[in-house]
């Protein structure tokens, strides 16, 4: 008889109802399929010999069976394994293959017996467990044949760090996540590391917290993606989420959050800053772009375009991380994104490149240093305003109410008018009211970047002025060197980019240099060439002789 090539025999004859046991080794057995090949005699048959005929009754006995219930989740994986024994087995085990290669810890596993009857006749809470190529090896202890042992484990995708994490609402394997969370026992940072999920790349997010949330993601080049939850309390539920956005960070880390109240699955937004260091590459990729259409990644701290391109779903963009953390918004291109930067490389892009969008007037970049549009609107309307009324009141106009209140206005502009005049003769008062008025709008938050700039460039100087002033110092030289010292500084700390903008535009600030110079040498040439060569001057004396005339 060979069992799976392996091979065992009896030489001999048999007689009539005799029978032969033929010792087989367990091993052999295989799980699955077992192929029995049986042959009686040497191949020879004697003449008039009958042919030989084989009866094969096989059998081989179970010393267990099993039954399994398994359940996927993005953040677990569920197994309740039932095995049934038909033998006394000595040190059992159990070895459960988990469905994917992205469990890192086991969160909880349980061994029970039951006899016979199904009475309980042991529980192990804790039994003694290892990972072994994948799956998890289960020691089980000593069993009984008749016995039915289940064990229940939980195998975890992500591995928390300070804190106890209960996965109230789990996400079914294969969704978008939309987990709810209970962190308990908190310490005071929490590291949720989610690496190992499906979606392990994505942004993640805290929403609907029962605490004033501060998250941000910890993205590294080494697949590492962790949520840093400070300040948590303890039981304090969150949904956990994830944005349609994947990083890729080519060497170090980058550091990720999404802002308050811009959650946006169409066209995402996200605030990264440096991570150990500045200026690593890193790449981002809208998994859930709409094919056909234009993306550009565009910088809201700066207003410029990053890198653009065509989605052929999903798109990938790159960029530079920034020296503190900069608002970015991944949207489509509707022709109204101005500027250009050089922190990703223009059209080398997954998807194919799309049009750059950009500003094609002169000095562009350079528009960004005057005011906003709402400063001229809100002045044109005090305008407006203000001319309606004094043709309405006649406020203006010749008669009673004009007279009457040209005497109200004369009046208190007397009384006023001495009380400036003594504040103004002191210039040291004009120089701090200037610098508080400044002060009080630069940290107001009334006025953007552009306005600030302008307010601390033009208050300064004029300050320093009456300063210089008022202690009989001044000195046009000084005065010259001191306000352009205060604009240059003022310039690095509130517009760093200024410079940056100005060098990229100073081919076209040389061109309207040189046109200008040469503007001037015409003029000049053309008033010269009008000045004839030679100048006669003549006097002319003339005398008084009275009334009647004189030469």
């Amino acid at each position: 008889m060979e069992l799976n090539g392996h091979t065992v025999s009896h030489t001999g004859t048999l007689a009539e109802g005799e029978t032969v046991s033929l010792a087989a080794n367990d091993s052999w057995i295989a799980e699955g399929q077992n192929t029995v090949n049986v042959s009686v005699g040497d191949g020879t048959l004697a003449a008039g010999s009958p042919a030989p005929q084989v009866a094969l009754d096989y059998r081989h006995d179970v010393s267990k069976s099993r039954t399994i219930d398994y359940t996927g989740e993005a953040f677990s994986e569920r197994y309740a394994v039932s095995e049934s024994w038909n033998e006394d087995t000595e040190n059992a085990s159990l070895t459960i293959p988990w469905a994917s290669d992205r469990v890192v810890s086991l969160r909880s596993v349980t061994v029970e017996h039951r006899d016979a009857d199904g009475t309980v006749v042991q529980t192990i809470d804790e039994p003694t467990y290892a990972f072994e190529n994948g799956s998890v090896v289960v020691e089980l202890g000593d069993v009984q044949a008749g016995w039915e042992t289940t064990v229940s484990a939980a195998g975890s995708k992500v591995k928390v760090e300070n804190a106890d994490l209960t996965v109230l609402k789990p996400t079914a394997q294969g969704n978008d996540l939309n987990s709810t969370v209970r962190l308990n026992n908190p310490g005071e940072d929490v590291y949720v590391r989610v690496g190992a999920t499906e979606q392990g790349q994505q942004l993640h997010y805290l929403s609907n917290a029962s605490w004033d949330t501060e998250e941000a993601s910890r993205i590294s080049s080494d697949g590492t993606n962790e949520i840093r939850i400070p300040n948590a309390p303890d039981n304090g539920e969150a949904q956990l989420r994830t944005l349609p956005l994947a990083f890729d960070v080519n060497s170090g880390a980058v550091d990720v959050d999404v802002p308050d109240e811009r959650v946006n699955t169409a066209e995402p937004v996200y605030r990264i800053g440096p991570g150990d260091r500045t200026s690593d590459q890193y790449s981002v990729t809208h998994v859930d772009a709409a094919d056909g259409k234009p993306y550009v990644l565009f910088d809201e701290s700066d207003d410029i375009v990053l890198d653009q391109g065509l989605a052929e779903s999903p798109l990938t963009l790159s960029a530079t991380e920034p020296e503190e953390p900069h608002v970015i918004q991944f949207r489509q291109d509707d022709g109204t994104a101005t500027g250009s930067g050089d922190s990703g490389t223009i059209g080398s892009v997954a998807g194919g490149a799309g049009p750059m969008v950009t500003n094609s007037r002169p000095f562009s970049a350079l528009s960004g240093l005057l005011p906003g549009p709402g400063v001229v609107v809100v002045g044109l309307a005090g305008l407006v305003g203000l001319a309606v009324l004094s043709r309405e009141t006649s406020l203006f106009d010749e008669g009673t109410r004009s007279d009457a209140a040209a005497d109200a206005a004369k009046d208190v502009g007397g009384r006023a008018g001495g009380l400036v005049e003594r504040l103004l003769e002191n210039e040291i008062v004009v120089a701090v009211l200037m610098l508080g008025a400044g002060a009080w709008l630069l940290s107001s938050g009334v006025f953007g970047p552009t306005e600030r700039l302008i307010v601390a460039l033009g208050s300064v100087p004029v300050a320093m002025y009456l300063a210089l002033r008022q202690f009989g110092t001044f000195d046009f030289r000084v005065w010259v060197g001191s306000t352009a010292v205060v604009a240059v500084l003022g310039v690095v700390v509130l517009a760093p980019d200024v410079f940056e903008t100005v060098a990229r535009q100073a081919g076209v600030i040389i061109v309207a240099g040189v046109i200008l110079l040469g503007w001037r040498a015409l003029s000049a040439w053309r008033a010269e060439a009008s000045t004839p060569d030679t100048v006669n001057q003549f006097e002319v004396e003339t005398t008084d002789e009275g009334n009647n005339g004189g030469n």
